[in-house]
């Protein structure tokens, strides 16, 4: 898989799972979000009602095809061979000791002794796996040119000092962070932007191509609204806005792609069955939290394969 879009497949999972082509008819179509006013009691507030449904079978197919794609399979095999009182085991003393992973194998293997070995298994494995992913990052990095890295770094550096100091709204700060920040990336040797284009032909667009001008139209426009006040030109930056939308729409098409295609590990049917089986059950826990919210109606209808949300 390509380094770059692996950095996006986690991220993307959960928010993209309905929109994913074997989910594409899940949404009920009949019965879209609808926004009325309440007359019956005057009020100009609006309330809102929605009924949203999916198929669960294919949301479970969705997940487990991520995890045979891109989780050893060492793993899986190890820790789904294991008696289902150890598999919880393991769970619940990750969860207790996941911030510390110095002391995640000790306290892991104190809490579930039973389950020592594999838990000793899992943990080298799994912590092998980060090295590899940490090497995959590593790669992207080295692969940037060092004027797209420093832009990148000083707008983290301006927006994390804005949010940790509650600046947002102070004018002059973002006068003083945020403007100069905006201001590096319009100022990208264009050569830099060319390498990282051939480096990643999917940023092409955006860096050296048709789009490249929408950006900068965008970040132009951010800064005049800092400095300003206002913006200048707003016909040119709906059209700019429009242009980079369509572009994202195009990006993280290709990366659902590059997932839906991905090919999977292959696992005795045993593990494969309990793979399916786990997910499947944390799906369903998921789901039926909805329920606590007073104001939804959650129905869990297994026989015909329809799970629904509506107020």
């Amino acid at each position: 898989m390509n380094s770059l879009n692996f950095l996006v497949v986690f991220v993307l999972g959960s928010a993209l799972a309905l929109s994913w082509p074997w989910t594409k008819h899940v949404i009920n179509q009949k019965s879209p979000a609808i926004i009325e006013f309440d007359s019956a009691s005057g009020s100009n507030w609006p309330s809102v009602s929605f009924s949203f449904s999916l198929k669960f079978t294919k949301l479970q197919k969705f997940f487990t095809h991520i995890v045979k794609s891109y989780v050893d399979s060492d793993i899986l095999i190890t820790f789904f061979q294991l008696p289902m009182s150890q598999q919880n085991c393991i769970e619940h003393a990750l969860m207790e000791n996941w911030q510390n992973m110095n002391d995640t194998l000790d306290q892991m293997m104190e809490m579930c002794p039973n389950a020592s070995d594999a838990i000793e298994n899992i943990y080298y494995e799994v912590i092998a796996e980060m090295v590899e992913y940490g090497q995959e990052f590593m790669n992207i990095s080295d692969s940037i040119p060092a004027s797209i890295q420093d832009a990148i770094q000083q707008l983290v550096t301006a927006t994390m000092t804005l949010q940790t100091e509650n600046l947002f709204q102070n004018q002059t700060a973002l006068q003083e962070l945020l403007v100069p920040a905006l201001q590096n990336f319009l100022q990208i040797p264009q050569t830099d932007l060319q390498t990282l284009a051939n480096e990643y032909p999917i940023l092409a667009p955006i860096l050296t191509g048709n789009d490249q001008q929408s950006l900068e139209i965008l970040i132009q426009s951010a800064i005049d609204m800092i400095e300003n006040g206002t913006t200048y030109n707003e016909g040119t930056i709906q059209n700019a806005y429009d242009q980079l939308t369509q572009y994202l729409k195009f990006f993280v098409q290709q990366i659902l792609y590059d997932i839906d295609n991905a090919t999977e590990d292959n696992l005795p049917s045993n593990i494969n069955h309990a793979l399916k089986q786990y997910i499947g059950n944390k799906i369903a826990k998921c789901f039926s939290k909805f329920a606590n919210f007073p104001f939804l109606k959650v129905t869990i209808d297994q026989v015909n394969d329809v799970y629904e949300i509506s107020t």
